[in-house]
């Protein structure tokens, strides 16, 4: 069972339901961390990794991040990158070069705050580095999950040399939604391992 913790009252929420699951999430993604100096200024005004968790105002989230025993750190990408308006975006291309199986997004339509959705290829090494840089200090397991799989199947071996050019442990893999499945068969299951194991 999983707990969505928002702007509540966390020891008061924990000592009440005691939860084997808490989950933290963010709106963006590590690429456009506030700290993130490489592309600036064109970025969130907040920390949006792990160390985000660290700065939040409560103590009992902190609390959560640095004391517990395990830890699963699930780092949640498309399989190719994307970006509103201005900023940098390297290799931007246009939807159908990442791939002619892309599908309508309605949720990301062109407004006046954040104008048209840019797109450009995953660079597997350079998430991967990411991950690491975000994750390192901290002891969690690492994971990673790839969506729109439907639209552009995971490149495994350009993301497993990554992973082992980074990560002395285990690091999983996950997919959501495999190339040769229907929205569908997405209710079948939440998360398919893409692990050797």
């Amino acid at each position: 069972m999983c707990w969505c913790i928002e702007c509540v009252d966390v020891s008061y929420a924990i000592s009440k339901c005691k939860p084997k699951n808490i989950i933290f999430e963010f709106g963006q993604g590590i690429l456009l961390d506030c700290d993130n100096l490489e592309y600036a200024p064109h970025l969130t005004c907040a920390k949006t990794g792990l160390d985000g968790i660290n700065q939040l105002w409560n103590q009992d989230y902190k609390l959560i991040l640095n004391d517990a025993k395990n830890v699963n750190a699930y780092y949640v990408t498309r399989t190719y990158l994307t970006r509103h308006g201005i900023g940098r975006l390297d290799s931007e291309c246009t939807r159908n070069d990442i791939s002619d199986k892309m599908e309508e997004d309605k949720t990301n339509v062109p407004n006046p705050f954040q104008n048209h959705l840019r797109y450009a290829p995953l660079d597997y090494d350079s998430l991967v580095r990411r991950i690491f840089i975000d994750s390192e200090v901290y002891n969690v397991d690492v994971n990673i999950v790839f969506t729109h799989c439907n639209e552009l199947p995971v490149k495994l071996e350009e993301l497993n040399n990554a992973i082992q050019g980074y990560f002395e442990s285990n690091v999983h893999v996950y997919e959501q939604f495999s190339e040769k499945e229907s929205f569908e068969n997405l209710k079948n299951y939440f998360l398919k391992s893409l692990d050797k194991t």
